[in-house]
């Protein structure tokens, strides 16, 4: 495990700049799992903030033509990280758990 980590830590030092991101877990040995990302987009300023949303929050979509889209509720409270705009969260987990992430890759999708 310590030359694993080791070898993840002199690869990111040496590592050139890219524009796309990076996803990990690690496995404990008592079944726990640590989750952690990369965000190598440093050709521009992202503008993230700490997002907190309690539970039962009411949320509106806006269409592209701007118009009112769906309407829901929030079951779980969840906290996350925005970019570029307070309304699109772009990495976050709820309070039962639940994570999910954006990831970005140059040129696919």
């Amino acid at each position: 495990m310590k030359k694993t980590l080791l070898t993840l830590l002199l690869a990111s030092c040496f590592s050139s700049a890219a524009s796309a991101c990076t996803g990990i877990t690690l496995g404990t040995t008592d079944n726990d799992h640590i989750q952690a990302r990369t965000i190598e987009w440093g050709h521009s300023d992202l503008n993230s903030k700490l997002i907190v949303s309690p539970r039962n929050y009411s949320y509106t979509s806006t269409m592209p033509d701007q118009k009112q889209g769906l309407t829901w509720k929030s079951k779980y409270g969840f906290t996350g990280i925005s970019v570029s705009d307070d309304r699109f969260i772009a990495e976050g987990i709820n309070e039962k758990g639940l994570t999910a992430g954006l990831f970005y890759f140059r040129g696919y999708g």
